[in-house]
């Protein structure tokens, strides 16, 4: 398989992060500047995967537990659906995204001509070693990947 790309977008909304199902209300305020990752899709992979890089400084957190979902555009809702079928573990600490990044892979079934994308959780100011929602983030912020089109590889 090979993937096509398109720009990535943010999705806040005010007073919750709604992200595949999940909505985190309360706590922190959620960011009104910049996304403070990039996302960018890694090409000639075998499965669509993307790698996560902070933009600027500061450490960013990403919740272990659906930090990062992958959604599918489904054509009859003309709308992304979660795709992740990864189930949580036990509470754990979040994940302090290094300053070279991460590297995130569907973690779903996709298809010739599937259109998917990665939705990343992202908390600036945390607590270290904390579970995501007891950290303390100063903001949250929900960045939408790039889409990403699967295509079959023919040799």
């Amino acid at each position: 398989m090979h993937c096509t790309f398109s720009r990535a977008a943010r999705t806040v909304v005010r007073g919750a992060v709604a992200l595949a199902g999940v909505v985190l209300l309360g706590g922190p305020a959620l960011a009104e500047a910049a996304d403070p990752v990039e996302i960018k899709p890694l090409p000639n992979t075998p499965l669509p995967s993307v790698q996560v890089v902070p933009k600027g400084g500061g450490d960013l957190s990403i919740p272990a537990c659906r930090g990062v979902v992958w959604q599918r555009f489904d054509a009859p809702s003309e709308g992304y659906v979660p795709i992740s079928l990864e189930p949580c573990g036990a509470m754990a600490p979040a994940s302090v995204l290094p300053d070279d990044g991460r590297r995130f892979t569907v973690d779903a079934e996709v298809v010739d001509g599937d259109v998917v994308r990665a939705v990343v959780v992202v908390g600036t100011g945390c607590a270290s070693g904390q579970v995501f929602s007891l950290a303390g983030c100063k903001s949250v912020v929900a960045v939408e990947g790039p889409t990403i089109t699967v295509r079959s590889s023919k040799k």
